[in-house]
């Protein structure tokens, strides 16, 4: 009998939500929802692991629209609102059910993890999470996955699609990201978005 193998490979993937002709934008949510319900946690677990010694290593693919979206400064400054929105909500929320035990519990827990996305993404993360994961990837703990992998089977050609997370130092982080999407959009029968 032949040995088979399973890699559970995480895929990181959101449509692009930006939008700035408009104040707020309800898509845009997705994004927010995202960052503060997967991709803060994510690191912090990646920092957890790391404190207390347990070796690790996750593999994991990051679509081209999702590591434009963590570094755009538009997003990044709509997403900081956001949390100050939501902490504040939770603020008033925590006061409106401090007599019902069993909606203040839930109150406070949203209070704590948005106090605690925005404490990361402002002072922990310095508002980069991409640096964040490339951290990861350099120290070995984090192995990229091309996207095209699972969406183009004959990629002869386009060297350009093996797009790991880009160098913090480069001057647009995002390059890798743009010339893969740009590239395999041209291709036939492709429709990435």
């Amino acid at each position: 009998m032949e040995k088979g193998y399973l890699a559970l490979v995480l895929h990181a993937h959101l449509p692009f939500v930006r939008h700035p002709e408009y104040d707020e934008f309800l898509e845009e949510r997705w994004f927010f929802e995202a960052l503060t319900e997967t991709y803060i946690p994510l690191l912090a677990m990646f920092e957890n692991l790391r404190r207390d010694r347990v070796p690790f290593h996750i593999t994991i693919n990051m679509s081209p629209s999702l590591c434009n979206m963590l570094d755009d400064e538009l997003l990044k400054d709509r997403y900081e609102r956001y949390l100050n929105n939501m902490v504040e909500l939770c603020e008033r929320e925590i006061d409106r059910t401090r007599f019902s035990p069993e909606f203040y519990k839930i109150a406070l827990m949203y209070y704590h993890r948005f106090s605690q996305a925005r404490e990361k993404f402002l002072k922990e993360y310095n508002r980069d999470l991409l640096y964040q994961f490339k951290k990861y990837q350099d120290k070995g703990y984090l192995v990229p996955q091309d996207v095209s992998q699972f969406l183009l089977h004959h990629r002869e050609g386009f060297p350009e699609a093996h797009c790991p997370l880009p160098s913090a130092a480069s001057p647009s982080k995002s390059v890798l990201m743009k010339t893969w999407l740009t590239r395999s959009r041209s291709m036939s029968g492709i429709n990435m978005m």
